[in-house]
């Protein structure tokens, strides 16, 4: 019985994993977009230049 619920749960985390997935690619989601330096007062958000913390974009 422990086997069964240890393989359920793995499935459940693997398919949670998937779903996450997806959700980033429906946004269009890109770790490589630039971001503003977290010292600043917007820092974290996302740039549409190379991480001035400039021109946000709408994303």
């Amino acid at each position: 019985m422990a086997a069964l619920r240890s393989k359920l749960l793995g499935e459940q985390v693997l398919l949670a994993g998937y779903r996450l997935y997806l959700l980033m690619h429906k946004a269009s989601y890109d770790p490589d977009q630039p971001r503003v330096p977290a010292g600043s007062s917007d820092g974290g958000q996302w740039t549409g230049t190379g991480g001035a913390a400039g021109a946000l974009s709408d994303n």
